[in-house]
């Protein structure tokens, strides 16, 4: 087989993917029945794709994003713009879900869909599938509004999966199929949380440590 005939193959893939998760996302989306969604904190966190509120048992939703890449840092900061001819473009669709389980512990579970498009002077690609799927956890040490002066505390943890393919495994002259780091990582973090009037604020801060790996 050609590797302009593995190239092929491989951007149809690529797009049935992408098209497959856009329509679920749009069927969701478009069903028609009471509105049950949250007002906010869905997407919120690296290690928290869905935060569930006090009241609520469990949910489930799709985001979805696009990036442009216009440029690169240097190692000294500086930034510069791309070279003509050179272009990245890259979409994802997540799936995700959350169950509470008891009054203080619930987790979440994230599965995105990756399409990237790049181009070189003289050749270009398109590529994707599924990402790297990760689990999240969170513990409610203390909800916010409820012990005075003290704001939320909340325990959160993470780990992702190396489902995705790693970049040097890309069967395309442009990685464009790669769509995961091909290594484990965990996070542990802590959020804080305040309400003020009808007002609420979050912060959170996480440490990550990603697997070692070796490539041919």
């Amino acid at each position: 087989m050609t590797p302009r005939r593995l190239l092929s193959r491989s951007r149809e893939r690529a797009a049935a993917i992408a098209v497959a998760a856009i329509a679920l996302g749009a069927a969701v989306a478009a069903y028609p029945r009471a509105a049950a969604a949250q007002a906010c904190c869905v997407g919120t966190g690296l290690v928290t794709p869905a935060r569930l509120r006090t009241f609520e048992d469990h949910a489930v939703g799709v985001q979805m994003r696009a990036r442009s890449v216009m440029g690169a840092f240097s190692g000294t900061g500086s930034f510069a713009m791309s070279a003509a001819g050179r272009r990245e473009v890259g979409f994802e669709e997540d799936l995700f879900g959350a169950l509470r389980l008891g009054s203080r512990f619930q987790i979440a579970l994230s599965a995105p869909f990756v399409q990237t498009a790049r181009a070189e002077p003289g050749v270009s690609g398109f590529g994707g599938g599924l990402g790297d799927v990760a689990a999240s956890f969170r513990y409610d040490a203390i909800y916010a509004g409820t012990r005075g002066s003290w704001p939320g505390v909340a325990i959160l943890a993470g780990v992702s999966f190396p489902t995705g393919q790693p970049v040097d495994e890309a069967d395309d002259p442009l990685a464009t199929s790669s769509t995961g780091t091909g290594s484990y990582e965990g996070n542990a973090g802590l959020g804080i949380e305040e309400i003020f009037g009808r007002g609420f604020v979050s912060l959170s801060g996480w440490v990550s440590k990603r697997s070692a790996r070796s490539t041919m």
